[in-house]
């Protein structure tokens, strides 16, 4: 029998952490079984899947943003009418078995093209954020929903959805293969930071509800314990909707006189290297769907700093694998850093601690096995037994 055709369907071109985790599970899938193909817009994401043996398909998307225009809304529903027409083409050439949306925006495309078509459709949620419709609309042309964090899916609940439909399967990442190629002594010098600098690091795209503020104001406090400290960002504005914020950081840094123990090092393709180089991983998101940063880092053995708030403690257990702290509150990350910056057995303690947790719960292989069953559970379904 041969395989299985899924189409994913991601809604952007360039790559962060929603899709590094869609192009784990298209190459982990068992081939033998389901063959994956993607839909999404030109770029980046298309050239790796494609490296990966996926065949891709470009997909016209628009991203929509909340308004009231009636002339941008008018815009929005042609784009959408025009993305459809385009993306029932592809199903209806490839006739996949099961129609995978990589986020809610890809699904406000997939979800009634794959109902049409008769396919069983399933629906990724990766966020902790406004859905782009009411989630009853989007729950009637999905199947099943997979979520990547029961904090996720508990939002879907509290959204609308019906919670037996949800799923939770966390994210998973290679951990033998994740793996830095260079010298930390390399990395640093490459960056320009002095050498002897301590180097915390937070690796996120620039999004108000990652607290790169927090990041930048916990310096000082963290600098009187430790002068040598040194903070890394490592990240941009992926998406292009928030281009005030490298501005605003930068500013900020500035007003509290730490410009000399910041660097701002942009987008960036080797964050295995940086985490090597770094002492400990911060993550001071308010709201963080899963936390793929934590399971990068800990299968690196490095400590995580980061809050107790959306799906991060489910990842990074507490005194245990890392430390985490109150959101918003930048005294309290700094302390929790400086607890690890001055303790390094402690260090070295939920480092370990936090590699075994990596293997033994986010084995990429572990979570394509889950989206497998859940597959086989939507193409055969068990079947109901009627009395008469």
């Amino acid at each position: 029998m041969p395989p299985t055709r899924v189409l994913f369907v991601n809604h952007v071109a360039r790559i962060s952490g929603a899709e590094e985790s869609l192009l784990a599970l298209v190459r982990h899938l068992d081939r033998d079984r389901f063959d994956p193909s993607l839909a999404c817009p030109p770029g980046p994401l298309a050239i790796r899947a494609a490296d990966a043996g996926v065949r891709t398909f470009s997909l016209p998307v628009t991203a929509f943003r909340r308004t009231r225009n009636p002339l941008t809304l008018s815009t929005y529903a042609v784009a959408w009418v025009a993305g459809t027409n385009h993306l029932r083409k592809i199903v209806r050439d490839l006739k996949p078995g099961i129609v995978h949306s990589n986020s809610p925006k890809a699904h406000v495309y997939a979800g009634g093209v794959a109902r049409k078509a008769g396919v069983p459709a399933v629906w990724h949620a990766r966020d902790l954020r406004p859905l782009p419709f009411p989630a009853g609309s989007l729950c009637r042309s999905t199947n099943r929903v997979i979520a990547v964090s029961e904090a996720v899916a508990d939002f879907l609940a509290a959204s609308g959805l019906s919670r037996p439909t949800v799923t939770c399967i966390h994210n998973g990442i290679d951990a033998e293969g994740w793996r830095g190629r260079l010298a930390s002594r390399d990395v640093v010098a490459e960056l320009g930071i002095p050498e002897g600098r301590r180097i915390l690091l937070m690796a996120a795209q620039f999004a108000p509800w990652k607290r790169h503020e927090d990041a930048l104001r916990a310096m000082p406090d963290i600098l009187a314990g430790e002068p040598a400290a040194h903070l890394l960002l490592a990240g941009d504005d992926r998406f292009g909707g928030q281009p005030e914020v490298a501005a605003q950081l930068d500013a900020l840094a500035a007003e509290l006189d730490i410009k000399a123990h910041v660097t701002f090092a942009g987008h960036r393709d080797d964050v295995p290297d940086l985490m090597s180089a770094a002492e400990v991983v911060l993550i001071p998101s308010d709201a963080e769907p899963f936390g793929r940063v934590a399971i990068e880092a800990m299968a690196l053995g490095k400590p995580v700093v980061g809050t107790r708030a959306g799906g991060l403690p489910e990842v990074v257990r507490d005194g245990e694998t890392g430390l985490l702290v109150v959101p918003r509150f930048p005294e309290s990350l700094a302390a929790a850093c400086l607890r690890v910056l001055e303790n390094p057995s402690l260090a070295r303690g939920l480092g370990k601690a936090g590699k075994r947790r990596v293997v033994e719960c986010f084995d990429i292989r572990q979570t394509a096995e889950r989206v497998e069953s859940l597959y086989e559970a939507m193409l055969h379904p068990p079947l109901k037994w009627v009395t008469v």
